[in-house]
């Protein structure tokens, strides 16, 4: 974990939350104008607006991907609250990588403490997804 910056501690929660495929927990992590871009179908993909939409896509993923796992390749965050991640996420028998550009919200601060942060708002985009 990235103790000294609270954007690079929120990246990694969500990593671990996708990684046991605990749909609540990642939900947990953004905010309620999350957005979400695929590049499928090509050659525009698809944007996803809103919790509701996400977690439906999102589940629809993980379902077809049950042992389907993310690690980080390289992530940093600019200090002003936005993250960059570049990871890969490797299934039974395949993988794609991408890049996630993250905005973390600073409404989702607690108490003006940066360190509280819980939030993103997720704009993604995703190399397109072979299953």
């Amino acid at each position: 974990m990235h103790t000294d910056d609270p954007v690079l501690d929120l990246m990694d929660r969500f990593t671990a939350a996708l990684n046991s495929h605990d749909l609540d927990a990642t939900m947990a992590l953004v905010t309620d104008d999350i957005v979400f871009e695929s590049t499928s179908p090509p050659p525009d993909g698809t944007r996803y607006e809103g919790r509701d939409a996400v977690r439906k896509i999102w589940a629809e993923v993980l379902a077809a991907t049950p042992q389907a796992r993310f690690s980080v390749e390289e992530q940093f965050s600019d200090g002003s609250g936005r993250a960059v991640v570049r990871w890969r996420y490797d299934w039974a028998n395949g993988h794609v990588r991408g890049v996630d550009i993250v905005r973390v919200s600073r409404a989702n601060r607690h108490n003006g403490d940066p360190r509280s942060q819980r939030g993103a708002r997720w704009r993604c985009w995703l190399a397109e997804w072979r299953w």
